[in-house]
Protein backbone atom coordinates (compact mmCIF):
# COMPACT_ATOMS: atom_id res chain seq x y z
CA UNK A 1 0.00 0.00 0.00
CA UNK A 2 1.53 3.48 -0.74
CA UNK A 3 1.89 5.69 1.58
CA UNK A 4 -0.61 8.33 0.58
CA UNK A 5 -3.32 5.62 0.94
CA UNK A 6 -2.22 4.58 4.51
CA UNK A 7 -2.41 8.30 5.40
CA UNK A 8 -6.02 8.81 3.71
CA UNK A 9 -7.24 5.79 5.92
CA UNK A 10 -5.36 7.10 8.70
CA UNK A 11 -6.72 10.13 8.14
CA UNK A 12 -10.78 9.10 7.40
CA UNK A 13 -10.43 7.64 11.46
CA UNK A 14 -9.87 10.59 13.07
CA UNK A 15 -12.42 11.12 16.17
CA UNK A 16 -13.71 7.66 16.03
CA UNK A 17 -13.49 5.17 18.86
CA UNK A 18 -12.17 1.79 19.37
CA UNK A 19 -14.74 -1.25 19.51
CA UNK A 20 -14.48 -3.12 22.72
CA UNK A 21 -14.81 -1.91 26.06
CA UNK A 22 -11.71 -0.44 27.02
CA UNK A 23 -11.46 2.96 25.78
CA UNK A 24 -8.49 3.10 23.16
CA UNK A 25 -7.49 6.83 21.59
CA UNK A 26 -8.47 7.62 18.40
CA UNK A 27 -5.92 8.78 15.95
CA UNK A 28 -6.85 12.39 16.41
CA UNK A 29 -5.24 12.55 19.61
CA UNK A 30 -2.32 10.67 17.98
CA UNK A 31 -2.25 11.84 14.17
CA UNK A 32 -0.30 10.09 11.22
CA UNK A 33 3.12 12.80 10.44
CA UNK A 34 4.86 13.13 7.10
CA UNK A 35 8.04 11.74 8.65
CA UNK A 36 10.52 9.60 6.29
CA UNK A 37 8.97 6.28 4.98
CA UNK A 38 12.09 4.22 6.16
CA UNK A 39 12.39 1.65 8.33
CA UNK A 40 13.61 3.28 12.09
CA UNK A 41 17.04 2.10 13.12
CA UNK A 42 17.29 -0.85 15.23
CA UNK A 43 13.68 -2.42 14.96
CA UNK A 44 12.48 -6.16 15.08
CA UNK A 45 12.34 -7.85 12.56
CA UNK A 46 8.39 -8.95 12.01
CA UNK A 47 6.65 -11.59 10.07
CA UNK A 48 2.80 -11.32 9.99
CA UNK A 49 0.81 -14.75 8.54
CA UNK A 50 -2.23 -14.20 6.49
CA UNK A 51 -5.29 -12.97 8.25
CA UNK A 52 -8.49 -15.38 8.60
CA UNK A 53 -11.67 -15.48 9.65
CA UNK A 54 -13.27 -17.41 12.42
CA UNK A 55 -16.91 -18.30 13.55
CA UNK A 56 -17.30 -19.14 16.88
CA UNK A 57 -19.62 -22.25 17.00
CA UNK A 58 -21.16 -21.07 20.10
CA UNK A 59 -22.67 -18.15 19.29
CA UNK A 60 -22.32 -16.87 15.44
CA UNK A 61 -20.05 -13.89 16.08
CA UNK A 62 -16.78 -13.39 13.95
CA UNK A 63 -13.10 -12.87 14.43
CA UNK A 64 -10.39 -12.02 12.29
CA UNK A 65 -7.00 -13.05 13.28
CA UNK A 66 -3.34 -13.76 12.18
CA UNK A 67 0.05 -15.04 13.48
CA UNK A 68 3.16 -12.83 13.95
CA UNK A 69 6.96 -13.80 13.97
CA UNK A 70 8.99 -11.60 15.89
CA UNK A 71 12.51 -11.94 15.91
CA UNK A 72 15.71 -9.48 17.91
CA UNK A 73 18.75 -8.49 15.51
CA UNK A 74 18.87 -5.29 17.07
CA UNK A 75 22.53 -5.98 19.05
CA UNK A 76 20.88 -6.42 22.29
CA UNK A 77 18.17 -7.98 24.91
CA UNK A 78 14.99 -5.48 24.15
CA UNK A 79 11.55 -5.23 25.68
CA UNK A 80 8.52 -6.27 23.50
CA UNK A 81 5.40 -4.73 24.34
CA UNK A 82 3.48 -3.97 21.03
CA UNK A 83 0.12 -2.10 20.69
CA UNK A 84 -1.77 -3.15 17.58
CA UNK A 85 -4.70 -1.73 16.11
CA UNK A 86 -6.96 -2.40 13.04
CA UNK A 87 -8.89 0.22 10.72
CA UNK A 88 -11.29 -0.91 8.65
CA UNK A 89 -11.93 0.87 5.08
CA UNK A 90 -15.08 2.91 6.86
CA UNK A 91 -12.33 4.58 9.07
CA UNK A 92 -13.77 2.04 12.10
CA UNK A 93 -10.73 1.64 14.82
CA UNK A 94 -10.64 -1.65 16.22
CA UNK A 95 -8.07 -2.80 19.47
CA UNK A 96 -6.50 -5.89 19.50
CA UNK A 97 -8.15 -7.97 22.07
CA UNK A 98 -11.63 -5.54 22.20
CA UNK A 99 -14.58 -7.65 23.59
CA UNK A 100 -12.57 -11.17 22.18
CA UNK A 101 -13.32 -13.60 24.72
CA UNK A 102 -10.69 -15.40 26.60
CA UNK A 103 -12.11 -18.79 25.18
CA UNK A 104 -11.81 -17.87 21.84
CA UNK A 105 -7.93 -16.91 21.95
CA UNK A 106 -8.10 -20.92 23.56
CA UNK A 107 -9.72 -21.96 20.66
CA UNK A 108 -7.79 -20.53 18.13
CA UNK A 109 -4.42 -21.62 19.89
CA UNK A 110 -5.82 -25.58 19.41
CA UNK A 111 -6.77 -24.38 16.18
CA UNK A 112 -3.43 -23.60 15.33
CA UNK A 113 -1.86 -26.36 17.01
CA UNK A 114 1.14 -24.35 17.81
CA UNK A 115 2.15 -24.88 21.46
CA UNK A 116 4.70 -21.97 21.38
CA UNK A 117 1.65 -19.39 20.37
CA UNK A 118 1.79 -16.98 22.56
CA UNK A 119 -1.69 -14.36 23.30
CA UNK A 120 -1.14 -10.58 23.31
CA UNK A 121 -0.31 -10.75 27.36
CA UNK A 122 2.21 -13.53 27.41
CA UNK A 123 3.99 -12.38 24.92
CA UNK A 124 4.86 -9.39 26.49
CA UNK A 125 8.18 -8.88 28.37
CA UNK A 126 12.42 -9.01 27.26
CA UNK A 127 12.78 -10.26 24.08
CA UNK A 128 16.36 -11.96 24.26
CA UNK A 129 18.99 -11.82 20.79
CA UNK A 130 18.47 -14.30 18.19
CA UNK A 131 16.70 -16.53 16.07
CA UNK A 132 16.94 -19.16 18.52
CA UNK A 133 14.78 -16.67 20.57
CA UNK A 134 12.12 -15.73 18.19
CA UNK A 135 8.38 -15.76 19.48
CA UNK A 136 5.52 -16.33 17.67
CA UNK A 137 2.32 -14.56 18.34
CA UNK A 138 -1.45 -14.41 17.76
CA UNK A 139 -3.51 -11.18 17.11
CA UNK A 140 -7.44 -11.51 17.45
CA UNK A 141 -9.77 -8.20 17.19
CA UNK A 142 -13.63 -8.53 16.74
CA UNK A 143 -15.49 -8.09 14.02
CA UNK A 144 -17.19 -4.53 14.46
CA UNK A 145 -21.07 -4.56 14.98
CA UNK A 146 -23.27 -2.93 12.67
CA UNK A 147 -24.04 1.15 13.42
CA UNK A 148 -27.71 2.21 13.42
CA UNK A 149 -26.10 4.08 10.85
CA UNK A 150 -24.78 0.96 8.67
CA UNK A 151 -28.48 -0.55 9.13
CA UNK A 152 -30.28 2.12 6.99
CA UNK A 153 -27.83 2.04 4.32
CA UNK A 154 -27.91 -0.84 1.68
CA UNK A 155 -27.94 -4.01 2.52
CA UNK A 156 -25.26 -6.34 4.48
CA UNK A 157 -23.91 -9.88 4.76
CA UNK A 158 -24.75 -9.88 8.27
CA UNK A 159 -27.43 -8.72 10.48
CA UNK A 160 -25.69 -7.83 13.16
CA UNK A 161 -21.90 -7.45 11.91
CA UNK A 162 -19.81 -5.73 9.78
CA UNK A 163 -18.81 -8.44 7.07
CA UNK A 164 -19.08 -5.50 4.16
CA UNK A 165 -15.29 -4.54 4.42
CA UNK A 166 -12.93 -5.13 1.85
CA UNK A 167 -9.67 -3.86 3.13
CA UNK A 168 -8.35 -3.77 6.53
CA UNK A 169 -5.17 -2.21 7.63
CA UNK A 170 -3.42 -3.18 10.65
CA UNK A 171 -0.76 -0.87 12.56
CA UNK A 172 1.66 -2.42 14.53
CA UNK A 173 3.64 -0.13 17.17
CA UNK A 174 6.60 -1.48 19.84
CA UNK A 175 8.75 -2.71 16.87
CA UNK A 176 11.25 0.20 17.04
CA UNK A 177 11.88 3.05 20.30
CA UNK A 178 12.16 5.29 17.61
CA UNK A 179 9.98 8.93 18.01
CA UNK A 180 9.24 11.75 16.18
CA UNK A 181 7.97 15.21 17.23
CA UNK A 182 4.82 17.17 15.21
CA UNK A 183 2.31 19.40 16.06
CA UNK A 184 -1.31 18.34 16.81
CA UNK A 185 -3.11 19.50 13.81
CA UNK A 186 -6.03 21.02 16.53
CA UNK A 187 -4.80 22.38 19.50
CA UNK A 188 -1.00 23.30 18.17
CA UNK A 189 0.55 20.98 21.03
CA UNK A 190 3.77 19.41 21.05
CA UNK A 191 3.59 15.86 20.60
CA UNK A 192 5.89 12.72 20.54
CA UNK A 193 4.92 10.02 17.41
CA UNK A 194 5.67 6.69 17.23
CA UNK A 195 6.98 4.50 14.31
CA UNK A 196 4.25 1.56 12.95
CA UNK A 197 4.45 -0.68 11.06
CA UNK A 198 1.10 -1.00 8.55
CA UNK A 199 0.12 -3.67 7.03
CA UNK A 200 -3.02 -3.97 4.61
CA UNK A 201 -5.10 -7.00 3.74
CA UNK A 202 -7.49 -7.14 1.09
CA UNK A 203 -10.56 -8.92 1.65
CA UNK A 204 -12.75 -9.24 -1.65
CA UNK A 205 -15.99 -10.95 -1.85
CA UNK A 206 -18.00 -12.84 1.05
CA UNK A 207 -15.44 -13.57 3.83
CA UNK A 208 -18.28 -14.99 6.20
CA UNK A 209 -19.05 -17.55 3.15
CA UNK A 210 -15.15 -18.89 2.77
CA UNK A 211 -13.90 -18.58 6.42
CA UNK A 212 -10.74 -20.90 5.86
CA UNK A 213 -10.08 -18.54 3.16
CA UNK A 214 -6.62 -16.89 3.73
CA UNK A 215 -6.00 -13.13 2.85
CA UNK A 216 -1.92 -12.16 2.30
CA UNK A 217 -0.67 -9.29 3.58
CA UNK A 218 1.02 -6.33 2.07
CA UNK A 219 3.50 -4.40 3.99
CA UNK A 220 3.66 -0.91 3.87
CA UNK A 221 6.21 1.87 4.77
CA UNK A 222 6.71 2.63 8.17
CA UNK A 223 5.22 5.61 9.54
CA UNK A 224 4.51 7.77 12.94
CA UNK A 225 1.62 8.20 14.83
Amino acid sequence: MRHTMLLSLATAALGLTAVGALPVPSLAAAPVAPFAAVPPAKAFDFKPSAMRLYRDPETGDHFWYFTYEVMNRTGKDQRFAPRIEMVTDDGAIVALGAEVPSRIVRDLKKLLKDPLIEDQFSILGDLLQGEENAKTGLVVFRVPKLSAKDKKIGSHQSETENLDHTELTVFVQGLSSETKTALHPKTGEAMRLRANLPMTFLIPGNPSAVGSTSYSPKIGEWIFR
